[in-house]
């Protein structure tokens, strides 16, 4: 991708996968997810119900780890400057060795699966506009 990760030499243990993989297929897969912070890569974390790692940028990042963080499915997040092999593996270990952790992220999927949101924007939005014609 955009990162040019092909570009560099990795460690044998990574591997790098050259093409696009579908995050729905891919989270499904794992364990815990390590990521920016980004609004649809939370979403998408939140859905596949496990514990995440939020390391933010800029923008609306650090807002998202912290939310995360307060709703019980993530450590604190650990913004890019302060990052360190020691509060990533701290991290790692909270997210994997945390059954709260991992119980409230499949809760919160569990509850996410249940919800219709096109429908209830829908009806938010034909009541927002019945309500504001008059």
């Amino acid at each position: 991708g955009w990162a040019n990760l092909g570009e560099i030499e990795l460690p044998e243990h990574i591997f790098l996968l050259k093409e696009y993989v579908p995050f729905e297929w891919l989270f499904a897969r794992m364990k815990l997810l390590v990521h920016h912070g980004g609004s649809g890569t939370v979403a998408l974390g939140l859905r596949s119900g496990i514990p995440q790692i939020i390391i933010p940028f800029f923008a609306d990042q650090p807002e998202w780890g912290k939310k995360l963080a307060t709703l019980g499915v993530a450590p604190a997040p650990i913004p890019i400057l302060e990052l360190t092999t020691e509060n990533l593996t701290s991290s790692i270990s909270q997210a994997l060795n945390n059954t709260n952790l991992q119980q409230q992220a499949e809760a919160i999927a569990q509850s996410l699966k249940l919800e219709n949101g096109i429908e209830e924007t829908v009806q938010i939005i034909q009541q927002y506009l019945s309500s504001s014609v008059r």
